[in-house]
């Protein structure tokens, strides 16, 4: 591939798994669809290809 990618995705151990090879960094979210002014804490992978 030609240029770069920036891949964001669950923090789950099958997708660090997958993606061991590329540049990985975890960081909290706090996911909010569906409204109702709450929202649920969690983690988030943030792969980029070098």
């Amino acid at each position: 591939m030609k240029g770069s990618a920036i891949l964001t995705i669950n923090d789950h151990p099958a997708m660090r798994k997958t993606f061991k090879g590329f540049r990985m960094e975890s960081v909290d979210i706090n996911y909010t669809i569906g409204g109702a002014g709450t929202g649920k804490s969690r983690r988030e992978l943030i792969f980029q290809t070098r």
